[in-house]
Order: structure tokens, then sequence, then C-alpha cells
């Protein structure tokens, strides 16, 4: 299990999952969360209790419904085996979280409210935020797990496409107010040589990602004259 150092926990953040664990054999247990304790905003994954084949809670980490934080989840160790968070990046969270939902057989959802996220002013992930940083980190992140799901969940990339274009999106449009074509142009090489192609789109958002994939000086021309189209 893991813990932040700005959050705190639960008295019962350790016996109700490992009870959890136990009773299903599940070798992870995804719990609820609050931000800013007790009086904060609720998170809860959005499936009923219960004990579930992996690739099923691992399709509703694609589409949000289950959070990739490490730390609201208690793990078999194994899991952990040859895995190592990456040094020096934000979102290490979701640089592993899709293997390790993977490599478990069964996952077990409770809706126990066990962690309470602090977070605090000038930490890593709010600097990154304030400076646009985050774009370009889940755009890295999400490049990881998807070549990673193309490999081993073919049956997962209708969403995971999805995602994905969403991600190079949101980067290249941080990109643009940079000025950053050379930026631009290797997103579009890399959309280009790993077949990324929305599906889930509306139709606006389809015109856009196929601009910034074939056309990227165009992207670059057009979201800087504002267009609603290109606007997140």
């Amino acid at each position: 299990m893991f813990v932040d150092s700005d959050d705190w926990v639960s008295p019962d953040f350790c016996r109700i999952p490992m009870e959890a664990a136990e009773k299903t054999g599940a070798q992870m247990v995804i719990f609820d969360l609050k931000y800013g304790g007790p009086d904060g905003q609720l998170h809860e994954s959005k499936m009923e209790e219960g004990a579930y084949p992996s690739v099923e809670v691992l399709r509703k980490r694609l589409t949000g419904e289950v959070v990739g934080y490490v730390w609201n989840k208690l793990y078999r160790a194994e899991l952990f085996k040859d895995i190592i968070f990456p040094v020096g990046e934000i979102w290490e969270d979701d640089a592993i979280m899709h293997i390790l939902m993977d490599r478990a057989v069964t996952i077990a959802i409770i809706h126990d409210v066990l962690y309470y996220m602090g977070g605090h002013q000038g930490s890593i992930t709010d600097i990154a935020f304030s400076n646009g940083e985050w774009a370009r980190w889940v755009y890295i992140q999400r490049q990881k797990r998807y070549l990673y799901l193309k490999e081993t969940h073919p049956e997962l990339m209708d969403t995971e496409n999805h995602v994905m274009t969403n991600a190079a999106a949101k980067y290249a449009l941080e990109l643009v107010k940079r000025k950053d074509r050379q930026g631009i142009k290797k997103v579009s090489k890399w959309l280009k040589e790993n077949s990324v192609r929305p599906h889930n789109n509306s139709l606006k958002k389809r015109v856009a990602f196929r601009i910034l994939k074939h056309m990227p000086s165009l992207f670059c021309v057009l979201a800087s004259a504002g267009m609603k189209v290109f606007k997140p």
C-alpha cells in the first residue's frame, strides 16, 4: 500500500481492504477516497462492490471510471515484480497502473472511504498544472499505455484510441500556445506511425484531430486563430 506525504488515511486503511482480498481472492482491492479531508469531495469507482476479472476494471480505468492513483489500492506484492516508478516523471502512477491491473487476475471494488488526499500549493503536480506541463506528461504516459495495450489487449483499443486522441489534441494545443511547431510535428508523426485514430469523438473533434495528424502546420494556424473546434 502507498500513502503520499501530504495525505492521510482512515484507521481501517489496511484492515478493510485486506479482509476484502481474503474474502474474494483478489490480487488488488480498490477503495474510495476524498479530496481534502472527511468533508471533502468524494471520488468513488463507478462500479458496484464486488470482484471482477481484471480486464473489466482495466477498461473502466481507461474511461476514468476507476482512478489510476496508486494509493487508493491494496496490492499483492508480486504484481510489482520488476516494476519501478519511472524516475523524474510526473503522473508516474499512470505509467504503471495498467500493467499492475493487467497482471492481476481478479480485482475487488469496495466503497469504503479510506484515503484522504491533502495536496498543497507548490507540489510538483500543482506546478505542472500552473505552467501547462500537465498536458505533456499526460500525453507521455498515455503513449506508454497505448503501446502496451496495443500489444496485449486489442479488444480495448476502441476505448484507448479515444483517450489517446484527446491527450494528443490537448498537448498539441499547449504546444500551439508555445509556438512550438517542431513539437507539433513530432506529435503528428507519432500518431501516424502508431495508427492512432479517433472513434467516439464528436465530428468537430475528429476533424481537428485529422488536421493535427496529417497537416500539423495547418493545425498550428487554425488553433492560433482561436477557432472553436480547436478549443479543449
